[in-house]
């Protein structure tokens, strides 16, 4: 039986190295290795292809607090922010023909955030 380490960090593109925690990945790789220990011999000649795992999140407790944003470590209500709106595209379109055009572009913003999962 082959080891796996059921937990799975997945980088994140583009943040210096931080590291967001697939819950999902664990359970699942957890599942599996319970599995593995577990089964029967009937259930051993099962192949695996055709296991699937449906896992039961209803008894996840799921608690969301008020984040805690700083800066360079300094809270954010000791830092003097600029209030300014911030540009993220700016385009201009000028039709210079006879016929109608249209012009569509979609600009997207996202935040991260980051949690500590405590045992």
């Amino acid at each position: 039986m082959s080891t796996m380490n059921p937990f799975n960090a997945t980088s994140l593109a583009g943040s210096s190295s931080k590291e967001l925690i697939d819950l999902e990945i664990i359970i699942l790789n957890w599942a599996k290795q319970i599995f593995d220990v577990t089964k029967t011999k009937t259930e051993a000649k099962i192949n695996k292809k055709f296991l699937q795992y449906n896992i039961n999140w209803s008894h996840l407790f799921n608690e969301s607090l008020e984040p805690t944003y700083t800066i360079g470590g300094a809270n954010t209500k000791n830092v003097r922010q600029s209030k300014d709106e911030q540009c993220l595209f700016k385009s201009t379109f000028t039709n210079t023909t006879e016929r109608e055009q249209e012009y569509s572009f979609k600009t997207e913003r996202s935040t991260r955030s980051a949690a500590t999962i405590n045992k």
